[in-house]
């Protein structure tokens, strides 16, 4: 899913956040594209419910609403809604894919 793509099927605000009620409402517009890319098998990480991204510069071109962001981590709630959470360094990006990582290894631990 591109740029364009995104545009035909959401209503967007000036500010790039997308209006059209569903799972992406309120979500920056290249939140779509980052899931699918993510369900498609493409994600950077992958921990159960939880995909992420790292920005390209190929992806900043597409989507210049990305800026300076380095990551996002992303999920779906139980009600179909997707939270994806930016994170602005490598630093960010790791620490919360590390807290993602503990929080899976403590609920599959037997105790």
């Amino acid at each position: 899913m591109n740029r364009q793509d995104v545009l035909n099927k959401f209503e967007v605000r000036e500010d790039g956040v997308i209006k059209t009620l569903g799972a992406y409402e309120g979500q920056m517009l290249y939140v779509p594209a980052a899931w699918e890319f993510c369900l498609d098998g493409m994600a950077d990480f992958d921990e159960g419910s939880v995909y992420g991204v790292i920005f390209t510069d190929e992806d900043r071109v597409d989507f210049p609403e990305i800026s300076n962001t380095y990551g996002m981590l992303m999920e779906q709630s139980d009600n179909g809604l997707i939270h994806a959470e930016e994170y602005e360094t490598k630093e960010a990006f790791e620490a919360a894919v590390e807290r993602v990582r503990a929080a899976a290894d403590w609920s599959d631990s037997d105790w």
